[in-house]
């Protein structure tokens, strides 16, 4: 009961994507095994065109006018609080590349041009790699010091243009 009142707390937008965070969690961890990362981010941002509010190399949070600036990271905040509720709540173990890859596409529905980042780091011998999502120069998941604890590729994942299943 408390969960559905805050379900029903949340603006209509918000709502919707908790609805779309719920749906493209599960379908992203199947999908990668599936058809693999390239593709499934292709096929996303197909479905997700980008009609750009702010870019995540070019412009910096700070460089708007301080309203826009402030609703700009409400919204990516809200977004990717509303996207960890929902991964909270699917029955699978979702890992750090499904849960980036659903907020990239989620901030990329609302207008909001995000960068998918992946960093790797050697630990007690093992291989381990991490995906978080930075937005205007700022880390929106996966910790605030990602970039700290793993070396990120030089540049962002961009999907690629053409998509073949």
């Amino acid at each position: 009961m408390k969960s559905l009142n805050k379900f029903l707390q949340l603006s209509w937008l918000e709502r919707w994507l908790f609805v779309q965070a719920l749906l493209l969690l599960p379908l992203t961890v199947m999908a990668l095994r599936i058809v693999g990362f390239a593709r499934w981010q292709a096929v996303l941002a197909r479905f997700a065109p980008l009609c750009e509010l702010l870019t995540p190399d070019s412009d910096k949070l700070d460089e708007l006018p301080t309203s826009d600036a402030g609703s700009v990271i409400h919204r990516i905040r809200r977004t990717a609080w509303i996207m960890r509720a929902a991964r909270r709540r699917v029955p699978l173990n979702v890992t750090c590349l499904p849960q980036s890859l659903t907020l990239w596409w989620l901030l990329r529905r609302q207008g909001i041009a995000s960068a998918l980042r992946i960093g790797v780091r050697k630990e007690g011998g093992l291989l381990e790699a991490h995906a978080w999502v930075e937005c205007g120069g700022i880390i929106v998941n996966g910790g605030s010091d990602a970039h700290r604890r793993f070396a990120a590729f030089e540049s962002a994942i961009a999907p690629r243009e053409v998509i073949s299943l």
